[in-house]
């Protein structure tokens, strides 16, 4: 997995697809974290061309890391919408899915966008909305895990405008 992790860090897709073209297991994890390759690469790297490949090889898509995020939240929480997309449009992931601390992944990427270094956090935020929106996701209706307040309400708390 070590040779997994660096590959990935590199965002280097050749030496992934060797990897699991070798035998790694994309249902594999790295140590006691409890991350795939697939949930190693969602929101931490900016290839979709790397997490398309992973999602075609037969990953796990009901797998937690050790904090509790899947694979919906990851990708929410790194704020990246194209991510995102591929998940719950091409790979009909749960935009609902509940995550370990009971949010929903859309509250859990307003709060990670609220600390985010990123000068586009907000403008990423408006994109990922806009993919969980194009989903289903209310922005109106109260999180179950958000304290009883709505992810716009969440985010107007944050800072971010919803609009």
């Amino acid at each position: 997995m070590k040779a997994m992790l660096e590959a990935q860090v590199r965002e280097d897709v050749k030496a992934v697809r060797k990897l699991l073209d070798r035998g790694l297991s994309t249902r594999a994890t790295y140590e006691d974290t409890g991350l795939t390759p697939l949930l190693m690469a969602l929101g931490d790297t900016e290839s979709d061309e790397l997490v398309r490949m992973l999602l075609s090889r037969d990953p796990d898509l009901q797998t937690r890391d050790a904090g509790g995020f899947g694979p919906v939240a990851r990708a929410a929480m790194g704020l990246k919408p194209a991510q995102l997309e591929l998940l719950l449009g091409e790979y009909g992931a749960d935009p609902h899915e509940a995550c370990s601390n009971g949010a929903s992944p859309l509250v859990n990427a307003i709060s990670a966008s609220r600390w985010s270094s990123d000068p586009h956090a907000q403008e990423r935020l408006a994109e990922v909305v806009a993919v969980f929106v194009s989903h289903g996701v209310e922005l109106d209706r109260p999180d179950p895990g958000g304290a009883k307040l709505t992810p716009r309400q969440m985010a107007e708390h944050a800072g971010f405008d919803l609009g």
